[in-house]
């Protein structure tokens, strides 16, 4: 086998593995498996919520412990993997019901998930969400129409 075929190859087992260990993570927070949870992020987990609010590996399996945050279902729509070097970097979009802080919440997220191999296995080392507005409410950077003047705000047109 040529060296360009094998690393294909290679590339491709590990863009099936990452994928099913995000599939595993996300059944793990909806079941509230702190103990799957806690192998299958990185000890130097960087873990930021759709809020903005930027949790450690010990904070965001806290919050679960403490039922201060539960996912009732994570449903993934579009994925895709990509890995560089030792790295893989998952990219989608997934539907979200979950509970935090006693307020029920649903809503669509676009999401940006780093794995990493570690201790023989891949782990999730690094987690940015954004909430993705719904299709009736789409703003032009959503659609891929270019923003307005009006879209831009009064702060954002351009001057002269």
């Amino acid at each position: 086998m040529q060296p360009e075929t094998a690393a294909k190859v290679k590339y491709g087992v590990w863009e099936r593995d990452i994928m099913q260990c995000d599939d595993r993570r996300f059944k793990a927070m909806v079941r509230g498996d702190v103990t799957a949870l806690r192998m299958a992020l990185s000890d130097h987990l960087t873990y930021t919520h759709t809020s903005g609010v930027h949790d450690t590996k010990a904070q965001f399996l806290g919050s679960l412990t403490l039922g201060q945050l539960s996912y009732k279902s994570i449903i993934p729509e579009a994925r895709s993997v990509h890995v560089y070097g030792g790295t893989g970097i998952v990219t989608g979009t997934a539907r979200m019901e979950i509970t935090a802080r006693g307020q029920d919440a649903r809503f669509r997220i676009r999401y940006l998930a780093v794995y990493v191999q570690a201790q023989a296995r891949w782990q999730l080392v690094a987690w940015q969400s954004t909430r993705v507005p719904d299709a009736s409410a789409e703003s032009p950077e959503d659609s891929g129409t270019p923003p307005t003047p009006e879209y831009l705000g009064p702060s954002r047109r351009a001057r002269g």
